[in-house]
């Protein structure tokens, strides 16, 4: 159980690095890159912070200090040297799969792993138990709950529509018997 915990976290520290790393990419892009990669636009060899840069969107976070930035890779280093062969190994792998994913694949990935790393440790517990329960079902049975479970959201979709025909449909949330009500989260 504690390699997944530390898979999720080599994840959620990779997601991280490969933000970081489009700030201090000055070397070409890697082979196998495609052309239009986002680090260097076809044959433009002026080092990163000569670039032109398209204007910040007003919730983007300002750009590190030189002082941060050594902090970052002062920890960035120092996690790396502690790794084994292997679990660098899978980070590799990791970097290459998220790397060759479209910005769409990247973006969904990247949300799901902030997603956990922002779990509290209740909502964690609870995730590893279901997980551990899903396991635990033969391959019948896992059919029988997702059947369960589709006729559960429909139902929930036909009561939420009937008692509020103009609101955005909310997410199903297998706990709840009815919809919410406008004073419930």
């Amino acid at each position: 159980m504690k390699s997944r915990y530390t898979t999720m976290t080599l994840i959620g520290c990779l997601a991280g690095t490969l933000s970081l790393s489009a700030f201090a990419q000055d070397e070409p892009p890697a082979p196998g890159l495609p052309q239009d990669h986002p680090a260097r636009a076809p044959g433009d060899d002026r080092p990163r912070d000569q670039r032109a840069r398209p204007d910040r969107r007003p919730n983007q976070r300002p750009r590190f200090t030189a002082e941060e930035w050594t902090q970052i890779e002062r920890r960035a280093n120092e996690t790396w040297s502690r790794l084994s062969a292997a679990e660098k190994a899978h980070v590799i792998r990791l970097h290459r799969a998220l790397t060759s994913m479209g910005e769409e694949e990247r973006t969904f990935i990247r949300e799901r792993i902030e997603r956990f790393m922002a779990m509290s440790e209740e909502d964690r517990r609870q995730l590893k138990e279901n997980h551990e329960r899903w396991k635990k079902l033969d391959p019948e049975k896992r059919e029988q709950v997702r059947r369960e479970y589709r006729r559960r959201q429909k139902e929930f979709e036909r009561h939420w529509r009937q008692e509020h025909p103009h609101d955005p449909l909310p997410p199903f949330r297998p706990g709840q018997p009815h919809p919410p009500t406008p004073d419930q989260p």
